[in-house]
């Protein structure tokens, strides 16, 4: 459940980056990089909120999920300096 909550609020912060690229009021190197701090910031809390608790943590790994969401908006978003 709370996997699913993580997943669908990381998956409409992806579409809304996704759509200003295609709006063309972010540049793919920005909007990629917002998503992936976002992302990035979410497993952190993650981490924080579940310290000790590993048993209750959400079994997603939330780091593989945001580079893949970043490739898919800026495809050479390692070259681009992102982390």
């Amino acid at each position: 459940m709370i996997k699913d909550v993580l997943l669908k609020d990381l998956t409409d912060y992806f579409e809304m980056r996704r759509q200003c690229v295609q709006q063309e009021t972010e540049t793919p190197e920005l909007a990629a990089l917002l998503l992936q701090k976002y992302g990035y910031g979410m497993a952190s809390a993650i981490d924080i909120v579940f310290v000790g608790l590993e048993d209750l943590k959400p079994k997603v790994n939330i780091m593989k999920i945001v580079d893949s969401l970043v490739s898919m908006i800026d495809p050479e978003w390692k070259q681009h300096g992102h982390l």
